[in-house]
């Protein structure tokens, strides 16, 4: 690598004299210079300290074809009279000026010329050396050891006359520069055009199957380029919903604008995807905005570590369990670009030697557990290896919990990541447990990375083959008790009244993931006792409905007593009802309504807790608004109540649906079959069967 070094400085670099394309003629300078002194009827022009003399680099950049600003220069140095002593003292200076500003430049290009060996080195590297990179071996014509920024469809000769056909027109316009990226580059920025340094310096990353095109900045600028790509465009946008702008970052953005405009003239809803790395989220923003991108592309890949992977499923993933539910109108605040999360594209390095076959299944189920658009590249099912590289990082286990507000409903993954092989690395045998709030319905999957006896992989000449010897071993829709993977350590308490399983592994190994359901923590049978229990069932345990004095006791003593009287008082705002003059007088139907919850055990009585929260604030106002502000409370609790209902017996929503519950009994009506031998009455039981259960979708409880 130092040879290198050595001989592009030595031997390459001194017989091209690069910077000669930003150099000035001095010799020719200063004879125009020179000239302009001695014309007759000079105009003397006054001097401008804001204004200095400065290289005008030549848009054609020809060697030492670059030029002064002589108004400047006249302006700058001024003879002291028009004899030939001034003159040549004044053309001196100029002289001496010009070969500084020359001198400036070469160290200029002295440090261009050094970024560019060390990019060169670098690539050689990767390319040959590397134990990531492709070690493409010896160097050839097909493999160079500098990869070509620029082709043409001409025979290759010697450099100088490679240089003169820059400047012959019919020639120049076949001379094409490669496209690519430039890491850390500006976006916004187009690397080719003048002013870039990028292919002068070796930064640009090329890709030698495709160039650099030169839109412009308006279709008039190369009419059949925008024509030909609009064509193509609109042809793409006919046979497909959606679309992917690769490499979008070294899109132009007018360019964009102007193609995918024509595209939504076919398809108003094209679903756009970008491949888009800025840096900066601001930057992504703005290609957001100006483009409509639907989704940015991220990857998963680009995580070191379980840690970081679970960052980024927090990330993209969507609004994180337990958000605040929003009003329909709020105001608008700052989002993140709706992402496609990516297992691999088919930029990453093979995950197989990345990390190791083990880890693919968990990567995948990580990914699929964020709520946003998700995505694999072929062969990454089919563990398909092509490198031969491990990233050292710790192991570690990734739960990610997903729940649905409309159906209230949880699900929980649990990943065992393997970015290290667990053949040749230690993996601790001792998980801890883990604490899941909630009742666990079933478990949804629970699947191994496992290997099996059968011949080694080998790479096939003709087609893309995946490891032979590791496969997927897949559970589904089991109960807790028949998993292979964990075990039920035992209920528990955390917090008053609070609900939570506790889990144990017994074999997560790395490689492994399972899937838990939720249930809604509220069954039927508890809604039941919070919305509904007419006098007599309330008497069984204790208790019995609410009398309110000069009137009559509640028809139910859940909230539907309330919330029936409340229906009638409400539209007439009956304020003078005795409902409300006992809510007036004090605390007692506030009391009752929390404390008679609060004294059942789990899931009802965190309802208690909560209302009783509320209530709290509800003393605190004067006597005479507690009417109005305990319907408004109550009135939000029933309503959610009655959707969590509805939702577990709608026979249109069967994955709510309970697969075990407490035993209830039937009621044929109420009250006079609420309790005792009659609660059980058989021929009236079947014929209330059919509205209870059957038309609600309760199967289970009906069998």
């Amino acid at each position: 690598m130092n040879r290198i070094r050595k001989i592009i400085w030595e031997d390459i670099f001194p017989k091209i004299h690069l910077w000669e394309f930003f150099q000035v003629d001095v010799d020719k300078a200063v004879e125009q210079f020179r000239g302009l002194l001695t014309q007759e009827n000079r105009k003397t022009t006054k001097p401008d300290p804001k204004q200095h003399l400065k290289i005008i680099q030549d848009p054609e950049y020809r060697r030492l074809g670059c030029t002064v600003d002589m108004n400047v220069a006249l302006a700058t140095f001024i003879p002291h009279d028009n004899g030939p002593a001034a003159i040549n003292e004044c053309c001196s200076w100029f002289q001496k000026r010009i070969e500084e500003l020359n001198s400036e430049k070469h160290q200029l290009v002295n440090y261009h010329q050094e970024q560019a060996v060390n990019c060169i080195l670098g690539n050689v590297f990767y390319e040959r050396l590397a134990g990531h990179g492709p070690k493409l071996g010896p160097v050839t014509r097909e493999h160079p050891l500098v990869t070509r920024y620029f082709t043409f469809p001409f025979e290759e000769t010697s450099l100088s006359t490679e240089e003169s056909m820059i400047h012959v027109p019919n020639k120049a316009c076949f001379l094409m520069a490669h496209n690519g990226w430039v890491m850390a580059d500006d976006p916004l920025r187009n690397f080719a055009e003048p002013g870039s340094d990028v292919y002068l310096r070796r930064e640009l990353i090329c890709w030698g199957d495709s160039v650099k095109l030169r839109y412009g900045k308006k279709p008039e600028d190369c009419p059949y380029l925008w024509a030909h790509m609009k064509k193509y465009t609109e042809i793409t946008a006919t046979y497909f919903q959606g679309v992917r702008l690769d490499n979008c970052h070294s899109t132009p953005l007018h360019v964009a604008e102007y193609m995918l405009d024509a595209a939504r003239k076919l398809q108003p809803n094209l679903y756009v995807v970008a491949e888009l790395f800025t840096g900066s989220e601001d930057l992504d923003n703005i290609f957001v905005t100006r483009l409509g991108i639907s989704s940015l592309i991220r990857e998963a890949m680009s995580a070191c570590d379980s840690h970081e992977e679970g960052r980024l499923v927090y990330r993209y993933g969507g609004e994180p369990v337990g958000s605040f539910v929003q009003p329909c109108l709020r105001p608008l605040m700052p989002a993140i670009a709706h992402a496609l999360f990516m297992d691999i594209t088919h930029d990453n390095e093979c995950p197989i030697v990345h990390r190791s076959a083990y880890d693919a299944l968990p990567s995948s189920t990580i990914v699929s557990m964020a709520c946003c658009a998700s995505g694999s590249t072929k062969g990454y099912d089919e563990l398909v290896p092509h490198q031969v590289y491990v990233d050292q990082v710790d192991e570690d286990i990734v739960a990610v919990t997903r729940h649905s507000p409309s159906i209230h409903q949880s699900v929980v993954s649990v990943s065992r990541t393997a970015f290290r092989n667990p053949k040749t690395s230690f993996y601790s045998k001792e998980v801890p447990q883990m604490c899941i709030p909630g009742k666990i319905e079933e478990v949804v999957l629970e699947a191994r990375t496992v290997e099996r006896n059968t011949e080694p992989y080998r790479k096939d000449a003709n087609s893309i083959n995946g490891l032979p010897n590791v496969t997927v071993e897949i559970r589904e829709h089991i109960q807790l008790n028949e998993s292979k993977i964990v075990k039920q350590a035992g209920i528990t308490t955390k917090g008053p009244n609070e609900f939570i399983q506790e889990i144990e592994f017994e074999n997560l190994s790395p490689g492994s993931v399972i899937i838990f359901s939720i249930a809604s923590k509220l069954t039927l049978a508890e809604l039941n006792q919070v919305l509904y229990r007419c006098e007599s069932e309330e008497q069984e345990d204790g208790g019995g409905c609410y009398n309110i004095p000069n009137w009559s006791s509640l028809k139910y003593a859940g909230l539907q007593g309330l919330m029936s009287i409340l229906a009638e008082i409400r539209p007439k705002n009956d304020l003078g009802h005795p409902f409300c003059d006992n809510l007036r007088s004090g605390d007692w139907m506030i009391d009752y309504v929390s404390n008679r919850l609060i004294s059942r055990s789990g899931t009802i009585a965190e309802v208690g807790k909560w209302l009783q929260a509320m209530f709290f604030y509800l003393k605190q106002i004067p006597r005479y608004l507690i009417p109005c502000y305990f319907d408004a409370i109550l009135i939000g609790a029933y309503t959610t109540l009655l959707d969590i209902a509805w939702k577990q017996m709608s026979r249109l929503n069967e994955i709510t649906r309970e697969k075990e519950q407490c035993c209830v009994s039937l009621a044929a009506g109420l009250p006079h079959f609420s309790s005792g031998i009659f609660r059980c009455w058989g021929r009236d039981t079947f014929i209330a069967l059919k509205g209870l259960l059957l038309i609600t979708g309760r199967y289970l409880e009906a069998r």
